[in-house]
């Protein structure tokens, strides 16, 4: 936002013995790979899978067949050349068989794999790699036929992923947001955390509005794959059996240290509550930033039908702050002298100089600045066409300043008023012709957000 603010009007009089009035007017303004180990499993540890004919279909093929479970068809003495899958007596279904792997995956491939597993409530390693590269390859692919949730929860399923959010919270993507490598048996958890705004860059229309400031952060927990394992001794490469050393590390759930995930593979949406403080609030939003000293990204939330809810994808994560536009233009008074007198000057050597003072008061400015500059080509006149050049300066000039230079910044005060000094010049030998000189110096002001 620029505007002319005002207009300093110079005039210089010279007679015989040259005179100068200046007058003014205003305007609008790791441990070895041999390891053995007696394993019970826990809940942090998924086995793997032994599945029932009474809950899930078991594959009369696998993939992988050391991997898959053994099935014995059965069949009557005239089905012996083309055996089919026998239907349980007590729930009367018949084992699903796998899908064969496809040669290449496409986005027609890769659902129809996934679908296949849909029923699954436990899978074999070979089954959960074939799902994990089948979801890596839609999410590289953006396709978007799919349902984001349903291939989430099948994901999840499939590799013992763990999502925990705080309450009252619900967040979608989490399980997908960490590579495929890194994700079996992980915890991902959400977290929130409020935290001091202070010194944060506020834009200026929401400087004066009140402000939640959330860290929000992406957590992934290491699989604590030895939790549930009594670990007996080491194998050497010789085949021997060693005790294990005495400072073998604890490798239980508790010694996982959290990976945080600042950038997730695919956005996280979260929705929320809104704080009640805020509610009904025109112009809310979540100001995101990615770096705390850079002006924040500003996010503008979906909201429930009665505005109680916020829903917002986060692409990134670290401060969110949940704030409203205030509505309230930046409001100061800039007060320029009315007129500077040089008074009577004969011609001569060396300079005259007369000071000036610019005063802005009533200043609610918030977080932003107000700059001065200068305008004009610093040069008195006579009605008849004799001129007397001039040089202004600025409270931190060290040299003469330049048409639209900067002559002044000011920021918000603590008692809403400031003022800046400056000055004008006149070289005594630049005078050659006796008259009554005058000449304008025009002031205009910007505002700047943020500072």
């Amino acid at each position: 936002m620029k505007k002319i603010l005002s207009i300093l009007v110079i005039s210089l009089l010279l007679a015989a013995a040259p005179s100068v009035t200046v007058r003014a007017e205003t305007v609008e303004p790791t441990l070895t790979p041999y390891i053995t180990a007696t394993a019970e499993p826990t809940p942090s540890v998924i086995p793997e899978p032994t599945q029932t004919p009474d809950r899930t279909p078991e594959p009369s093929a696998s993939p992988d067949p050391t991997d898959a479970p053994e099935q014995t068809p059965s069949a009557s003495p005239a089905q012996t050349e083309t055996p089919e899958p026998s239907v349980s007596p007590e729930t009367g279904v018949s084992p699903t068989p796998s899908p064969e792997p496809p040669s290449v995956l496409t986005a027609d491939t890769a659902m129809e794999l996934l679908r296949a597993y849909d029923g699954l409530e436990s899978f074999t390693r070979v089954q959960r790699n074939e799902i994990s590269a089948a979801v890596e390859f839609l999410l590289n692919a953006k396709d978007t036929s799919f349902d984001p949730l349903w291939l989430e929860e099948l994901y999840a399923r499939a590799n013992g992923i763990t999502v925990v959010i705080p309450e009252g919270i619900s967040a979608e993507g989490m399980a997908l947001s960490v590579p495929a490598d890194d994700a079996f048996l992980s915890t991902i958890e959400l977290v929130m955390d409020e935290k001091d705004a202070a010194d944060l860059i506020v834009p200026n229309e929401y400087g004066r509005s009140e402000k939640l400031a959330l860290e929000i952060s992406l957590l992934r927990f290491e699989a604590p794959l030895f939790a549930s394992m009594t670990l007996t001794g080491m194998m050497a490469p010789d085949g021997t059996d060693k005790p294990l050393p005495s400072d073998t590390p604890d490798l239980t759930a508790e010694s996982a240290e959290p990976v945080e995930i600042t950038e997730p593979v695919v956005p996280v949406r979260i929705t929320m509550p809104v704080p009640e403080r805020f509610i009904g609030k025109e112009g809310l939003v979540l100001l995101h930033y990615a770096d705390e000293n850079a002006a924040p990204e500003v996010i503008t939330p979906k909201f429930c039908e009665d505005g109680t809810m916020m829903m917002f994808s986060a692409e990134s994560f670290s401060t969110f702050v949940v704030t409203y536009e205030s509505g309230i233009e930046p409001v100061y008074l800039i007060d320029i002298p009315g007129e500077i007198d040089f008074g009577k000057l004969r011609p001569g050597e060396g300079e005259k100089t007369e000071t000036f003072t610019v005063t802005v008061s009533n200043m609610d400015i918030g977080s932003g600045k107000l700059v001065l500059s200068l305008q004009g080509d610093f040069t008195l006149r006579t009605p008849k066409g004799a001129e007397l050049p001039f040089e202004v300066f600025g409270p931190q000039s060290t040299k003469a300043l330049k048409t639209g230079e900067v002559f002044c910044e000011f920021s918000q005060p603590e008692d809403t008023a400031d003022t800046a000094e400056g000055s004008i010049s006149i070289d005594l030998e630049q005078i050659k012709y006796a008259g009554n000189y005058t000449g304008v110096l025009t002031f205009s002001s910007e505002y700047i957000e943020g500072g």
